[in-house]
């Protein structure tokens, strides 16, 4: 009775377990052992529960039951066959940890589930519980039924971007959809083409897409085209991170192009490689407190000293790095009025990249205001994308889309990302008490 109780056998009648055998090997690989007979406990015929049953041979084989220590457990079990001598049925008593016909018990079949959940490969799942990859691969596809995607809602946050997902010829780049609130993956289409998520979302009734209040997602001109022509009710937000690197890429490449001026062994080339970080920290937090600086940089006595070394090197970088100062200022303190004044200003005397930069600003200048004023972003998206990035990295890889999506729709439906309510609005106090 130790033992069942043990291993949560103890509700098993028809399972009688003899002793513990000690140490074996089960298909290659090192196991406890335990012996077990499976009878038939009340005597019964399943069939028309007569009593008149007699003994007909007996059926040995290996049940995989779980692990401990790190080592499988396995139950060399001896099966006594009965024939009915009432309805001459000739069957075999049954347990149920483990399914009929098989020889993996449910408790591996449970333990690959939850391995599943986890940005663990397949074969490592299938090493971890002593299976085959192929039985790891039946368990994926038992969850197809319950991963089917309804077209009846659409979620009022509605939070989209793209993965380098599985490599096809038409198709470098799979869609993700993900419920801003709920924090989890609505679906995921094989490629962000417009007809594609055009026919996609037409697919949902018009009361599902009117559903939607909040739409986010970065620059690209498909998502913002198919927002603004599905989602009637929706506010389109750019995502708070695209709108400031956006201009931050013209800032760092106009650094890098000045730094190319001069001879790597130059001072200035020195200086503008090694303190770069200082042209993207807000201007009100450059230290004017004494700081001793090493090497051939003792010439500065602060942060403060550095900068205005570096933006007199250049004028041009100078510029832009008051205009992107004045950029972040007004787009942190949340101020609307002074953030359209940066955004129309005459900047023909910069390059074309720069001007490009701020053509889209203005294209796109109402989604811009629009993730300012609320809270939604894409960072849940960007979180995702990188565990998808960590599941790949371990798998090497993903040739078949369809049991690459349903594996992610395991890894982030089933696990619980609930957020209590002093945290979350923690959460969003924090965000304006740093934009204040």
């Amino acid at each position: 009775m130790y033992l069942k109780n043990l291993f949560d056998l103890e509700n098993e009648n028809n399972l009688i377990l003899k002793d513990y055998s000690g140490d074996g090997i089960y298909k290659g690989k090192q196991c406890k052992v335990l012996r077990g007979e499976i009878i038939q406990e009340n005597g019964c015929c399943p069939r028309c529960n007569s009593r008149e049953v007699s003994k007909n041979g007996t059926y040995k084989y290996i049940i995989s039951l779980t692990k401990l220590n790190d080592r499988l457990v396995v139950i060399d079990t001896t099966t006594q066959k009965y024939t009915c001598r009432n309805c001459s049925l000739n069957f075999k008593p049954e347990v149920s940890f483990v399914d009929k016909g098989k020889r993996i018990s449910k408790q591996i079949h449970k333990q690959i589930a939850i391995d599943m959940t986890t940005t663990t490969s397949s074969k490592q799942i299938a090493r971890q519980n002593n299976v085959s990859i192929n039985t790891v691969q039946r368990e994926l596809e038992k969850f197809k039924e319950y991963n089917i995607v309804t077209k009846e809602y659409l979620p009022e946050v509605l939070c989209v971007d793209e993965f380098r997902g599985v490599k096809y010829a038409n198709a470098k780049m799979n869609f993700l959809i993900v419920d801003g609130e709920k924090r989890k993956i609505k679906d995921i289409l094989i490629n962000r083409n417009k007809n594609t998520l055009v026919s996609y979302f037409k697919d949902y009734k018009k009361d599902a897409r009117n559903n939607v209040k909040y739409f986010v997602s970065d620059f690209y001109s498909t998502y913002l085209d198919v927002a603004s022509n599905l989602f009637p009710n929706a506010k389109i937000i750019i995502d708070r991170f695209h709108i400031k690197r956006l201009l931050s890429v013209n800032l760092k490449n106009k650094r890098i192009e000045v730094m190319k001026t001069f001879k790597k062994y130059h001072f200035p080339y020195k200086v503008l490689k090694r303190y770069k970080k200082l042209l993207f920290k807000n201007f009100n937090e450059i230290s004017i407190e004494y700081k001793a600086f090493k090497y051939n940089y003792n010439k500065f006595h602060s942060e403060y000293d550095v900068l205005n070394y570096i933006l007199s090197i250049d004028e041009e970088l100078e510029e832009l790095y008051w205009v992107y100062q004045d950029f972040i200022e007004a787009f942190d303190k949340k101020d609307i009025e002074g953030l359209r004044e940066v955004i129309n200003r005459d900047y023909s005397m910069f390059s074309i990249s720069v001007q490009t930069t701020f053509e889209t600003y203005k294209k796109y200048e109402e989604y811009i205001i629009n993730a300012i004023k609320y809270i939604y972003s894409n960072g849940i998206v960007e979180g995702i994308n990188t565990k998808i990035k960590l599941l790949k990295r371990v798998g090497y890889g993903y040739r078949n889309f369809e049991n690459f999506r349903l594996r992610l729709m395991i890894l982030f439906n089933l696990v619980s990302f609930e957020e209590d309510v002093k945290r979350k609005e923690k959460r969003i106090k924090e965000y304006h008490r740093k934009v204040s």
